[in-house]
């Protein structure tokens, strides 16, 4: 999952922001209301922990090769 989130996390930066995907990926999150318990994740807050935890830095995501070695998680099975 975390491979997933942060390949399509640096899909969607590479775009140009004039790009529809792009744009919202920059809207607010203010804009619903919130019920009663803990707040939902975001997933701008789950890719920024990814990027943390695997020691990462958003200006990698310009250089496509690297980022993909990067992010690549070795097959378990």
């Amino acid at each position: 999952m975390v491979e997933l989130r942060l390949r399509w996390f640096g899909y969607v930066r590479r775009r140009p922001i004039e790009h529809s995907v792009r744009r919202v990926d920059e809207m607010e999150g203010g804009q619903w209301v919130n019920g009663r318990g803990r707040p939902k994740k975001i997933i701008h807050e789950v890719v920024k922990r990814d990027l943390h935890v695997n020691g990462l830095s958003v200006d990698m995501i310009y250089d496509r090769a690297q980022w993909c070695r990067l992010i690549h998680v070795a097959d378990l099975t």
